[in-house]
């Protein structure tokens, strides 16, 4: 709230506050609260908008605002919806950086306040190289922020001149400074920057990809695809360079027993927890009632089939929930429409493919799984191309796009599970053989699919959402050549 206040006091024309959690908007319009501020957003310059920052952002003019500012970007909306692998923001990457300029008048700012200022340096370094930006050190002035690990990062559409920077430093004097510096980078008095910040500002845009691990910390820029700005610690235990900020050393020490970094300790929690809750009330229990069917010709192919499919499926929800975030507008809204109509059109998938696969089961699943594998990477290919078409479209319109868009997919992918228990009754011999071994492939489909839940995030982390959809259609397609290899041995 007092980034509003404090525009408005230095004569903003308009502000447009743009705030992700619902819960905050709800709270700040409460006639209690509201009186409390002021009425500060009930000011006819200040417009309170409940939306992702990003995708609010792209569906403004172009160069429509002289700063840009954000404080910082963390939000509980998605782990408190439940989707703790949703939680990373897409404000720190190179598109979102890349937005930001596109939206900034010519000598407009953006502004951040926040940690990792390092691995922004190099973010911002390469996206304005790629913009064909001559001397793009000179465009960026980062402060030592008056708060421990929170430093002041601007960037500028136009080179920072010495007179704009002469106001910045009168500003800063007397205020308190991290480590008695004013400037990390200063781009007009070089020899007062840090020495590291210095090298890295200086350093051809081409070769700093030296600087993403060397130093004993991940400083890669993040993508949309990879938007884990936060997750700089490299796992184990690291040397890190002596030159690194002070912010990089602490979250180093607070890593578990020196060796897992702070932030990941609870993707890991949750999958260990997940991965022996699941053991314990499904393995367990059809290890006790049901094991002799794992010994039936065919059987540990039917297995890995369904647990391919459990696995898969749910890997490619989460990265669909996260792609549609930038154009729904909200964590929460990606969640559930993505969970509905992939539900939805799962079942009526499920519904029909007897019709549409009328076949024996073991030939309509060659056909449906590569089919699942298409659909998937096709939806990949075309979502981005008509996001950028519709974005600007009202909020109910997009979503219904995005239901057509993920509909028949769902269907498709809603086919492989009811073709694979047609096949688990053709090859049973006995009533009680099918009633085992429908039990085995439901519990299988649930253990990989609460596996897959809590390992989409490492996948992603170290490889990005692409790659985590790739993962899944893999695992699709094992699965299909695992219960293929699996019946002809039988059959022999």
């Amino acid at each position: 709230g007092k980034e509003v206040l404090f525009a408005l006091s230095h004569g903003a024309a308009h502000v447009d506050a743009v705030e992700m959690d619902p819960s905050i908007v709800k709270l700040v319009n409460e006639e209690r609260y509201s009186k409390y501020m002021g009425r500060l957003y009930q000011h006819e310059k200040v417009s309170l908008h409940n939306d992702e920052g990003r995708s609010f952002l792209r569906r403004q003019p172009k160069g429509a605002y002289d700063i840009i500012q954000s404080v910082n970007n963390y939000t509980p909306v998605a782990m408190n919806a439940g989707a703790l692998n949703l939680s990373a923001a897409f404000l720190m990457t190179k598109e979102a950086i890349d937005d930001y300029l596109e939206h900034l008048t010519p000598n407009g700012v953006l502004a951040l306040h926040r940690g990792a200022a390092l691995r922004i340096l190099i973010t911002v370094l390469e996206v304005l190289h790629e913009r064909g930006v001559e001397n793009p050190e000179s465009h960026i002035l980062i402060s030592s922020g008056e708060v421990p690990y929170f430093d002041g990062f601007f960037l500028k559409n136009s080179p920072w001149t010495e007179e704009e920077i002469t106001r910045m430093t009168s500003y800063l004097e007397g205020r308190p400074l991290q480590e008695g510096r004013m400037y990390l980078w200063n781009p007009i008095r070089v020899q007062d920057s840090d020495s590291l910040y210095r090298k890295i500002a200086q350093t051809d845009p081409t070769n700093l990809e030296q600087y993403y691990e060397s130093l004993g910390v991940r400083l890669s820029p993040p993508t949309d695809d990879k938007p884990f700005i936060e997750h700089f610690l490299l796992f184990g235990k690291q040397q890190l360079s002596p030159e690194l900020p002070a912010e990089f050393k602490f979250r180093e020490a607070q890593k578990w027993r020196g060796i897992i970094p702070r932030g990941e300790f609870p993707y890991l929690a949750i999958l260990a927890e997940s991965a022996l809750l699941s053991l314990l009330f499904v393995a367990v229990p059809l290890l006790l009632f049901a094991r002799k069917s794992v010994s039936q010709p065919g059987f540990r192919g039917l297995l890995a089939y369904f647990a391919a499919l459990g696995f898969g499926f749910i890997v490619i929800e989460i990265c669909l929930m996260k792609r549609y975030v930038l154009f729904l507008g909200n964590p929460a809204y990606s969640i559930i429409t993505v969970l509905v109509v992939l539900l939805c059109g799962a079942g009526i998938g499920s519904i029909f493919s007897g019709k549409v696969f009328p076949k024996d089961a073991g030939s309509a699943l060659l056909c449906v799984i590569p089919l699942v594998a298409a659909a998937a990477l096709v939806e990949a290919f075309i979502s981005p191309l008509v996001f950028d078409k519709y974005l600007l479209l009202e909020f109910p319109f997009r979503v219904a796009i995005a239901s057509l868009l993920l509909l028949p997919l769902g269907v498709i992918m809603g086919m492989p599970f009811p073709i694979g228990l047609r096949l688990i009754r053709e090859t049973s011999v006995n009533e009680e053989q099918l009633r085992k071994a429908t039990a085995w492939a439901w519990g299988m489909n649930g253990y990989f699919t609460v596996i897959g839940s809590a390992s989409t995030v490492f996948i992603a982390v170290f490889a990005g959402f692409t790659a985590a959809l790739l993962t899944a259609i893999s695992a699709y397609l094992l699965g299909m050549i695992a219960l293929h290899i699996s019946l002809r041995a039988s059959k022999g």
